[in-house]
């Protein structure tokens, strides 16, 4: 048979061309005659690049000593011989090495007997090493092999050196599917052995479902050459994907007489391919569900929003935003941010958050707080946005605030309640005493004189807050201060059977602070104290150096004690232990003192009394 002829015949073109590995036939000169598609992809060249090249031309220049010795024994091969393999690189179109692994047979023309061809079969190292030595090592069985039954009985050779070394399927059926032959490469991939399937119709190893629609697609109209994709039985009982090439072979007056077909194994493929779309869908859900608008910003165009995109924007559907430009939604007082916005992303910087306006489709300002990061979208540079309408959160915090304002105005007018009530409390006192002509009048005029003071400074606190003026620090004797509170509270403590004790310690330094502020939080300790030993007692004010820089001022009384769960929350507005308090006394205590410098602890024992430590910080005279 002429080279011509057997390079055009249809059993060939299937069978080298759509073979996944590199295929090229050589005459025995080295001179290509064919080459398929997969060598062309591996090496750069198109297929009329190839023919008529000199393998040596091909041979990479640091390979070709290698080559010219396999050539030489290729030639030596006699036809018997069934093939010959090396590893050497190649040259790529672009000029670098591409290491190939060659398995070369030899063909004789059986019209002359001595013209030889070569089928190179070429894969790349790593690739299917179904070990060579295996294959050599059955070399006999291979050259056994049932001989495809074609009507030209003089190249089945040939088909047969293709199809034992190729890692597809390659087989011959009938015109009803019936299998007449099947390559070796069944048993690596289906684990039959040729025989348990010839004579078997290929509709039985081919699932069900996809047969129907292989059934369908043929009622539609087959062409001559087709692929289609379907599961394919295992011996073992599972199925494998399979991607099939399929050749229909029709005789002289048009009718089909046989079918090639060549499968690949695509199982591996598949499988990646189902993973992805699980993916895909999860990612998919993901940013549909998501709380929060999703929009994709590519070339100044939306090319991807989510669901709450959607709403967020006002618009009917996805295609009254996609493709449409990004400056249309973008209000025009935000314009330059945005433009710098996009800047830092082009440096890969991450923006945390950034605050501005969008415009919806109706033309209506939305305000938005959004997150946007660089990404890649189908393959090219894009910026995902991630937005969330704050419109209602706005107005929400406005309506607490006003809230938290209404709140904080009934705290003030019932502290000043309370801290009102302390001194009048006092006058009321010594009014009393005054009426009742006890000695020493003179003290009592003095403290109603010094109650009165303290209710103008409680006035001129309320002025304060409207009109804010700094504190004024200055030395702070702490006997005189607690002398004058104990004073102030005496007269409560006698009422109620208890005598006020002071153990303080001799030449203590005087403390920075405001002398009224200090005073009132005394007081409000002391009085707490009272209020909590009604059947009388003893109240201990004990005054010490604690450090250097530190005195430490300790109210110690012997009433009821607080319970351990309500001992963190002293201080709490509100809270209280008393049956008509209102809590704002400690309250206001703790922020005194903690404007001071100093601290508050409190230590509590049911049923033995409560001890407020108040540690505050000694006068220092920065002008020495």
């Amino acid at each position: 048979m002429a080279i011509d002829n057997l390079i055009n015949h249809p059993l060939f073109l299937l069978s080298f061309h759509h073979s996944p590995a590199g295929m090229a036939l050589a005459a025995a000169s080295g001179r290509l005659l064919a080459a398929n598609k997969a060598l062309c992809q591996i090496l750069g060249y198109s297929e009329s690049e190839f023919v008529g090249q000199m393998i040596d031309d091909l041979c990479h220049p640091d390979s070709l000593e290698d080559k010219r010795k396999f050539w030489d024994e290729l030639n030596l091969l006699s036809s018997e011989s069934t093939s010959r393999q090396m590893e050497f690189d190649w040259r790529h179109r672009e000029g670098y090495a591409v290491p190939l692994r060659i398995t070369a047979s030899k063909y004789v023309s059986e019209e002359t007997g001595t013209e030889a061809w070569f089928i190179l079969y070429l894969t790349q190292p790593g690739g299917d090493s179904r070990n060579h030595d295996e294959r050599q090592g059955n070399d006999t069985a291979l050259g056994t092999s049932p001989i495809i039954p074609v009507q030209e009985p003089k190249c089945p050779q040939l088909y047969e050196l293709i199809a034992v070394h190729s890692h597809d399927i390659i087989s011959y059926c009938d015109p009803e599917g019936v299998i007449l032959y099947t390559s070796p490469a069944i048993q690596r991939l289906l684990g039959y052995h040729e025989e348990e399937l010839i004579g078997r119709n290929s509709a039985e190893l081919i699932h069900p479902e996809d047969f129907q629609q292989i059934q369908s697609k043929h009622m539609d109209g087959y062409t001559d050459d087709c692929i289609h994709i379907c599961r394919v039985l295992h011996k073992k009982g599972n199925y494998i994907w399979m991607e099939n090439s399929v050749k229909l072979i029709k005789d002289e007056n048009g009718q089909i007489s046989n079918i090639m077909t060549v499968g690949r194994d695509i199982t591996t493929r598949k499988q990646a391919e189902e993973e992805l779309l699980k993916s895909e869908e999860k990612y998919r859900r993901l940013i549909e569900e998501m709380p929060e608008a999703l929009l994709i910003q590519q070339d100044g165009k939306w090319v991807c929003v989510n669901e709450m995109a959607v709403r967020l924007l006002g618009a009917a559907n996805r295609g009254e935003l996609l493709n449409k430009p990004v400056h249309d939604f973008i209000d025009p007082d935000v314009l330059q941010a945005a433009s710098s916005l996009t800047e830092t992303l082009s440096n890969d910087d991450f923006v945390t958050t950034f605050k501005g306006k969008f415009i919806t489709v109706q033309g209506e300002p939305v305000e938005v707080e959004f997150s946007a990061v660089p990404t890649w979208y189908e393959g090219h540079y894009a910026v995902r946005i991630i937005a969330k309408d704050i419109s209602e959160a706005r107005k929400a915090q406005e309506l607490l605030q006003n809230s938290e304002k209404l709140s904080l105005v009934g705290q003030l007018a019932a502290g000043i309640a309370h801290e009102l009530r302390n001194p009048l409390t006092a006058v009321k006192g010594f009014i009393q005493l005054l009426k009742s002509g006890v000695a020493d009048k003179q003290q009592y005029y003095d403290i109603i004189s010094s109650e009165i003071n303290r209710i103008e400074q409680i006035l001129g606190e309320m002025l304060i807050l409207a009109k804010p003026r700094a504190v004024q620090y200055l030395p702070v004797d702490i006997h005189r201060l607690l002398e004058h509170v104990t004073t102030l509270v005496e007269s409560q403590a006698i009422m109620n059977s208890i005598e006020i004790v002071k153990e303080c310690e001799q030449s203590l330094p005087f403390i920075d602070g405001d002398e009224n502020q200090l005073k009132q939080v005394f007081i409000n300790v002391m009085k707490n104290a009272v209020e909590a030993m009604p059947h009388g007692g003893i109240i201990t004010v004990r005054a010490n150096k604690l450090e250097e820089d530190r005195i430490v001022v300790r109210v110690i009384d012997q009433g009821s004690g607080i319970p351990a769960d309500q001992l963190e929350r002293i201080g709490h507005p509100f809270f209280t232990t008393k049956e008509h308090g209102t809590g704002l006394g400690m309250m206001v205590s703790f922020q005194i003192i903690e404007r001071h410098g100093g601290h508050v602890s409190i230590s509590s024992e049911v049923g033995k009394g409560t001890t407020v430590e108040i540690v505050l910080p000694v006068f220092v005279n920065d002008s020495l």
